[in-house]
């Protein structure tokens, strides 16, 4: 037999979409309900540019792409709010919701390709390249 003490649980859940269903009130009474409205644009353009910021400065990217940082995150937050209002959910597909687990995965991804700094590299090289021997 396990004896469980002093155990903690946590949960989190979104609210209930259309035609979805709620947990019932005597699960829920084992809780304590906190609710989080949605963030404003500037705050969520300020934690994922730190977000981005920080991936960028642990993997020794230059400052060079310090200006790229606000342009994906308002990329991603525009492609997000377009998402939101056109790409409803449908009867067919009720069960997904675009939340701001969506824009976070973007921003991840964005942050995790070593790649870029390669590329960069590259473009300098050939910029020289050409100022060097392509202008008399």
């Amino acid at each position: 037999m396990i004896r469980l003490i002093d155990v903690h649980l946590m949960c989190a859940m979104d609210r209930p979409y259309r035609g979805g269903k709620d947990v019932t009130p005597r699960f829920k009474r084992h809780f304590v309900v906190l609710t989080i409205g949605e963030f404003d644009d500037e705050v969520m353009i300020m934690i994922f540019s730190k977000i981005i910021l920080w991936h960028l400065d642990t993997r020794g990217f230059s400052k060079e792409f310090d200006p790229c940082i606000d342009e994906v995150v308002l990329g991603t937050l525009e492609v997000y709010k377009e998402s939101l209002l056109n790409l409803l959910p449908t009867p067919a597909k009720c069960h997904y919701v675009f939340n701001l687990r969506d824009f976070s995965k973007v921003i991840q991804v964005s942050s995790l390709i070593p790649v870029l700094n390669h590329i960069m590299l590259l473009g300098r090289e050939i910029k020289i390249y050409f100022k060097n021997n392509c202008t008399g």
